[in-house]
């Protein structure tokens, strides 16, 4: 499983790459006490009629592949970005692949354009693509639109190795060549942004806001979005630039996942921190303490350590929005795996080999079928309990055939909580505290 695991995620990331900038930011702006200031974002189903993206063509076994392709491109390219010492935050990680069925709608420029985005809780700073391309941002129609200016050395601006940048008369410029001939460039940037409150009126508008301005990068995010909303911990993630203003947390919410009609929200500021509470590391990613996992009102006899994450960097629990199926640590998965193959068996879901992954997949229809199937929880320290029901446990990837949400590690033994386990549940991240809290929820804003 694990050398299978290792090379389709390898040949799908020949595909992608991994950019990385420091920028050195002045601001004339002089620091303010943070306000109890509240930002909401809209977050709408991509199949929705309100997106632009919707593919009334896309069928079932598609979709169903689309993320498990994806969860394993995704999960290659965390563990290969991991690491045992401290990060630098000034160094922003833009991660080009991600997957989520919920777009972001921001009003960026002015005047203002909606652009539909994918929230990334590891990605740190606001990427969009940029003119010319299809459903993308054109800042040429934007009066507050601002290239900035660059240092073009090692220390300042960082790219892939083939990669550089230029400064210009017009602001700075970044290239990458990639392997397959694929090619991104465009400019660091700022922009106004503005927040809208529930009568559909402007809140408030940020200026001078960093983001990254991608030019025909239409390759790394194809048809699912037009950009990507970082929301990791580091400094020029928008939860950090807008801290001198509202306090530094986040919270998000996420409805049912497999319904167009669903929706969902994503706020700034005063978020939502209500319910469970456990405390996170910041390390590059968001590191949760997964102690054990019960099926029923049984706990899995998992070693203990399972889930810790090692002195060398490997290991760990990593809660991600972009991921989309939950991938745990080999002996934790056999675990988990063993018992509900017993359970699913007694609710007459006999097992069923499924061409396109080796996952545990049985016959029938679990919405249909598994009425009264024990949820699974995760225990996290200081007694925080996620609790999964059978929407966060299985995908139909066929009419017939349903398979597990969940995957096993790679050699490293990293976990990942992937965002069809966070399925009708609010996320609050508290970055003072860095603590996570999280309450079942409708989403209501």
């Amino acid at each position: 499983m694990v050398t299978a695991f290792r090379v389709h995620a390898l040949f799908i990331f020949s595909f992608t790459t991994f950019i990385s900038f420091i920028f050195c930011i002045t601001s004339n702006t002089a620091v303010a006490k943070p306000r109890s200031l509240r930002f909401n974002v809209e977050l709408i189903h991509r199949e929705s009629l309100l997106s632009p993206f919707q593919n009334p063509k896309t069928i079932l076994s598609n979709k169903a592949q689309r993320a498990y392709e994806s969860s394993i491109a995704r999960y290659t390219y965390l563990t290969s970005h991991i690491t045992s010492s401290s990060i630098d935050k000034f160094k922003i990680d833009v991660i080009p692949y991600s997957s989520l069925d919920y777009l972001a709608k921001i009003p960026l420029g002015a005047p203002a354009s909606d652009i539909f985005t994918t929230i990334d809780t590891s990605s740190g700073i606001l990427w969009i693509q940029c003119k010319p391309c299809l459903q993308c941002f054109d800042y040429t129609k934007s009066t507050t639109y601002t290239k900035l200016s660059c240092f073009c050395s090692s220390s300042h601006f960082k790219l892939a190795s083939n990669g550089h940048c230029r400064e210009s008369p017009n602001g700075c410029t970044y290239h990458t060549q990639y392997g397959n001939q694929d090619e991104s460039f465009g400019n660091p940037a700022s922009e106004s942004l503005a927040f809208i409150n529930s009568d559909g009126g402007v809140e408030e508008t940020v200026m001078n806001l960093v983001f990254v301005c991608g030019i025909n990068d239409k390759f790394i995010i194809g048809d699912q979005s037009a950009g990507v909303l970082g929301l990791a911990a580091m400094n020029l993630s928008i939860v950090s630039q807008l801290s001198s203003i509202s306090q530094p947390k986040f919270s998000y919410c996420f409805g049912n996942l497999s319904d167009p009609s669903s929706k969902g929200n994503l706020i700034f500021g005063d978020a939502h921190i209500s319910g469970f509470t456990t405390p996170f590391i910041f390390d590059r990613f968001y590191y949760l303490n997964l102690i054990g996992i019960s099926i029923g009102s049984e706990r899995l006899n998992i070693p203990p350590g399972t889930f810790d994450r090692k002195d060398s960097g490997s290991g760990g629990v990593i809660i991600d929005s972009g991921t989309p199926l939950t991938i745990l640590a080999k002996e934790g998965y056999n675990e988990v795996t063993d018992e509900l193959s017993v359970y699913l068996m007694k609710f007459k879901c006999n097992p069923v080999p499924f061409a396109k992954s080796n996952r545990l997949c049985s016959s029938g229809n679990f919405i249909r079928d598994l009425n009264g199937f024990p949820t699974v929880t995760f225990h996290f320290k200081d007694n925080a309990k996620l609790v999964l029901g059978k929407w966060s446990l299985f995908t139909q990837v066929e009419e017939d055939v349903f398979c597990l949400a969940f995957l096993p590690s790679d050699s490293t033994d990293v976990s990942v909580i992937g965002n069809m386990a966070q399925q009708f549940y609010n996320f609050g991240f508290d970055l003072v505290k860095n603590e996570l809290s999280f309450i079942h929820s409708h989403c209501i804003i």
